[in-house]
């Protein structure tokens, strides 16, 4: 099994937690001379970075897919979807570049019962061999 989604949340977090670690740090070194407010603003945006990590973390879906299926695990439950039923998956370039790598949006589209579309989106290093991979799967297991 391979997994899609291996930096996903990684992507997501970089830049708030390295702003907000850099921004906690220089706070604390001028801590002694600030006034009050600005220890409380200070207080604030350090509680906001700790929400935004908590619900990437609660929104987060690791896509895993071997031969057959593809496994969709999040806190809202888990779903077991056949390559067949995957109706789209395109790949989109950003201007984003991340640690030296650019960053691609991807967009999945897949069947569930009743057959209801459904799509969800990740983010990935577009060097990711494992996104190449699972497109040339999904292509194999079209049914036409």
């Amino acid at each position: 099994m391979t997994e899609l989604t291996k930096y996903n949340i990684f992507i997501k977090l970089f830049l708030p937690v390295i702003l907000g670690a850099l921004g906690i740090m220089i706070s604390i070194t001028l801590l002694k001379h600030l006034p009050i407010w600005l220890i409380t603003a200070i207080s604030i945006i350090t509680f906001i970075l700790y929400l935004i990590t908590r619900k990437v973390f609660r929104d987060s879906e690791k896509l895993v897919y071997d031969k057959q299926f593809l496994y969709i695990n999040s806190k809202r439950g888990n779903s077991k979807i056949s390559l067949k039923n995957i109706k789209g998956f395109t790949i989109k370039k950003t201007n984003i570049k991340l640690l030296g790598y650019k960053i691609i949006t991807c967009n999945l589209e897949f069947l569930i019962e009743h057959k209801r579309i459904k799509s969800t989106i990740f983010w990935a290093f577009e060097s990711s061999f494992e996104i190449n991979d699972f497109e040339n799967m999904i292509n194999n297991n079209k049914s036409y």
